[in-house]
């Protein structure tokens, strides 16, 4: 009841103000303070492209209150723009921070790159994956890719296609995927290709490499295409005999990085 009779009288009292201004003179300062009180008291007034008309026929120090007043109000809306930019600033900063944290960057001149998300895969060629970065950000064809599963760090394939937004990857268990890598502890080269499925074969390790089950695989620097050190994998099976005169090891290697679920990558820029 109590506010059913307050909403009664505010609306009265609106009626009657609307009805003062609309009778009082429209020159002198009886205009300039109806033209204030419509200012204050009319909200369209204040967003509207009419201001100007209502401050022009108003006093000096009147139109001045006004003109602080819309002043205040761009001034209020630009916080808010800045406010909400720097949130966003912010966001990105301690992203970056997590996944430099986790590619274990310690410095950024020895590993330029930029990070894109995976975003899709295409069906007629599943070995491949489309990022969300491209010819804007800088990435060129045959960069390395480096990618993120929790903890695990490694190369997941390289730059086959570039466009203005957006990048298509090669992964490394495509067939025809190849890098030339090192392996064991007396890092013996070898060539590491795709095989079509979810492991990697090594060809052209020499028979006495002594490479056992569990050592790592990491790109080499013979290769022409990626910098030397980027882990690849780990050996999962040595079999002697390969090649015509079984002077070879057949090797194969498990990808470091689980391609199947690969959400976030790192191309470098720079081998």
């Amino acid at each position: 009841m109590n506010n059913n009779r307050l909403l009664n009288i505010s609306a009265s009292f609106f009626i009657i103000l609307s009805m003062i201004l609309m009778l009082l003179p429209l020159d002198g300062s009886v205009g300039s303070f109806r033209n204030l009180l419509s200012y204050v008291f009319i909200p369209q007034i204040k967003g509207s492209n009419y201001t100007y008309d209502y401050s022009s026929g108003v006093a000096v120090r009147v139109k001045q209150l006004i003109n602080a007043h819309q002043e205040n109000e761009k001034l209020k809306e630009e916080m808010k723009s800045l406010m909400l930019n720097k949130s966003q600033t912010d966001d990105i900063q301690k992203e970056n921070q997590r996944l430099a944290s986790i590619l274990g960057i310690k410095n950024k001149q020895n590993l330029n790159g930029v990070w894109a998300r995976a975003t899709y895969k295409e069906p007629s060629r599943w070995n491949t994956v489309i990022i969300d970065k491209g010819e804007k950000d800088g990435l060129l064809k045959n960069s390395a890719v480096i990618g993120i599963n929790n903890t695990q760090v490694g190369l997941v394939g390289k730059i086959i296609e570039v466009n203005k937004d957006n990048s298509k990857v090669l992964l490394i268990t495509d067939k025809e995927f190849s890098v030339a890598c090192s392996v064991g502890k007396g890092n013996w080269h070898g060539l590491l290709e795709g095989s079509g499925d979810t492991d990697l074969e090594i060809k052209y390790v020499p028979i006495n490499a002594g490479i056992i089950k569990g050592e790592d695989v990491f790109t080499s620097n013979l290769s022409a295409v990626f910098r030397e050190g980027i882990k690849i994998g780990t050996i999962s099976e040595v079999e002697s005999g390969g090649g015509e005169f079984k002077t070879f090891l057949h090797l194969k290697s498990n990808p470091l990085v689980n391609i199947g679920s690969l959400k976030e990558v790192f191309v470098l820029t720079g081998k």
